[in-house]
């Protein structure tokens, strides 16, 4: 006893120290985690930057061109402006003509909207491209989720990276279709204006060449105007296509980008919960290891209540802490996914909560299958050894005789409660057995799946729960009968029922104390059986003990020669079958039908 408390002391030391390794290496993976997430922004900057070092004059080109752009819009909206305040000063004429009037507010409304657009080009294109609809409040707050369209608000940040992920191939695409529809519009505009053109003005009067001069005015800054906007998507275009990368470079960086930080921070979720796990459970095993050790007696139903609910609390915790985790390190994709399936294992434990409840029942060794008693599974007899969440059942005739079973299998049994003196398998590896074909066989061994024979020298194979079903004899246990028939002649019979049977038990007896079995005899029997077609019969009947069923046609060899023996020395005449023909009227009618020798 003084030696087993320094040992228990030194494993609970080495349990606690194991424990307190791992919650280090969780603070560590904590830390490492919020570090790694602080240089994200410093790491994905950095990465453009080594690939635009070989494309440098490229992009001095592409800014080389948007001063350029910028200039020309520069001149524009100084044109806008002053046509602008002509349309003004025009509409505010006096001796001006309503439906003229009219025009020039249509005009003026025209030229403001082409100035707003302008300005917005002129800002798209200074920040090369950036798309500045982010920063629209309207566009922002019809784009919000509700309830109608998203299975869970709380699913946002999900589908939010779900777009975020599309929306380089999105925008291309969209920038893609402006530039088509923009060249359409040139090409009608400059149909338009060559059709102006072809007009002969000539032959007009004033105020028809006004309105053509005007109108031709209104095409001409549409032109300009479509000719910005073709310049301004095909630039945004150019941006989008200069970032693209080759499917390595991509591969490389997404994989980068996830393992420094969504999956750093899954993977520290991860350790959390397994590390929750193994702290927790480990401890609670060792000190059912240490119970069962020290008071070597059954589990209460008290303690097996504390066991789940210390487990389903495990569990619980487990859960909570992996969400904690994604939560505090503010990726609410992870955490959004995690929380759907949580969701969706807690409904589907609605469908399983009966299954679940009879299950618990049998944990708390409550149900219609106890421990320590006798169950019949897949026709072999078992001892339940102990129920958990795994039961344990357990053959103690059988070799390697234990398997595990789940709740969910063991549900479907029912014990019993089980005497000391039931056996558990008809035989032993070495025992001898009859079936019932008559084989003689010897069993060399036996498994829960087979069970292996020796016959004459060959090896036989059978599913256990087969060889059970076949009803085996085992004539190694206890005594086994060896029964043999012999008869003599019919002239003696006035000595057959007194004389005989003494001298037959006498030879057999003497046969037999000279044999191998000598000692495991146990019995011995002579009667007169019956009066056979041809012999009087004798039943021989020799009991011998289990430990020489090996024996068991040596046996009937004795009784066979003993008695043939008998027979030469008495001068027995040992008979054989005879068949008589009688031979009738019918017969003779039939023979002379037949034709004779002579007449043939």
């Amino acid at each position: 006893m003084s030696l087993s408390l320094p040992l228990q002391q030194q494993r609970l030391r080495g349990h606690l120290a194991a424990r307190l390794l791992l919650l280090l290496g969780l603070i560590f993976l904590w830390h490492a985690a919020a570090l790694a997430q602080a240089a994200d922004e410093a790491v994905l900057d950095e990465l453009p930057l080594a690939e635009e070092t070989p494309v440098l004059s490229e992009r001095e080109a592409r800014l080389s061109e948007t001063r350029l752009q910028l200039d020309e819009m520069q001149r524009s909206l100084d044109e806008l402006r002053t046509r602008a305040d002509q349309l003004r000063r025009q509409g505010s004429a006096r001796n001006l003509p309503e439906e003229e009037r009219e025009e020039v507010q249509q005009l003026l409304l025209q030229v403001e909207a082409q100035r707003r657009t302008l300005r917005a080009s002129f800002e798209s294109i200074a920040l090369s491209g950036l798309d500045l609809s982010l920063f629209d409040d309207a566009r922002s707050a019809q784009q919000e989720f509700n309830w109608q369209e998203e299975l869970l608000t709380i699913l946002r940040p999900l589908f939010s990276e779900m777009r975020q992920l599309t929306e380089r191939p999105r925008t291309i695409e969209r920038l893609r279709s402006e530039r088509a529809l923009i060249n359409q519009r040139l090409y009608a505009t400059e149909q338009a204006l060559a059709n102006l053109a072809a007009v002969n003005v000539e032959d007009l009067s004033a105020a028809t060449r006004t309105r053509l001069k005007d109108l031709e005015q209104n095409w001409s800054e549409r032109l300009s105007e479509l000719q910005r906007q073709r310049n301004m998507t095909q630039l945004q275009l150019d941006n989008l296509l200069a970032q693209e990368h080759t499917w390595y470079q991509q591969a490389w960086y997404g994989a980068s980008e996830f393992f420094v930080g969504r999956g750093m921070t899954l993977l520290l979720a991860v350790f959390s919960f397994l590390a929750l796990i193994v702290l927790l459970q480990g401890g609670m095993n060792q000190w059912l290891r240490y119970r069962a050790r020290k008071h070597k007696v059954r589990r209460s139903i008290k303690v097996r209540l504390f066991i789940l609910g210390y487990r389903l609390f495990t569990g619980l915790l487990a859960v909570l802490v992996f969400l904690m985790v994604l939560y505090a390190a503010g990726d609410l994709v992870l955490f959004s996914l995690a929380l759907l399936v949580v969701i969706a294992l807690l409904l589907s434990f609605r469908n399983y909560l009966p299954r679940y409840l009879n299950e618990a029942k049998l944990f708390l060794n409550a149900g219609q299958v106890r421990e320590s008693e006798r169950v019949i599974y897949r026709g072999i007899p078992w001892q339940i050894n102990s129920i958990g969440f795994y039961a344990r059942l357990v053959n103690p005739e059988l070799d390697n005789g234990v398997i595990r079973l789940p709740l969910s299998e063991l549900s479907q049994l029912v014990s019993r409660p089980v005497p000391h003196d039931e056996p558990w398998f008809p035989t032993r590896p070495g025992e001898f057995i009859m079936l019932p074909d008559g084989t003689f066989a010897l069993v060399e061994r036996q498994t829960p799946e087979i069970v292996q024979l020796k016959v004459r020298n060959n090896a036989v194979y059978y599913a256990t729960a087969d060889f059970l079903a076949l009803r085996p004899r085992n004539m190694s246990r206890g005594s086994f009968v060896v029964i043999g028939i012999f008869g003599i002649d019919y002239q003696h019979q006035d000595i057959a029922l007194d004389v005989v049977p003494e001298v037959f038990k006498a030879a057999v007896q003497k046969e037999l104390a000279e044999s191998v079995v000598a000692e495991h005899v146990e019995d011995l029997l002579v009667e007169f059986k019956d009066a056979g077609e041809s012999s009087l019969n004798y039943l021989i009947v020799v009991t011998v003990n289990g430990a020489s069923a090996g024996q068991n046609f040596k046996v009937e060899r004795i009784i066979q020669s003993a008695c043939v023996r008998t027979c030469n020395e008495q001068g027995w005449i040992i008979p054989f079958k005879q068949i008589t023909v009688h031979q009738g009227e019918g017969f003779e009618r039939l023979h002379q039908r037949l034709p004779s020798t002579n007449d043939r």
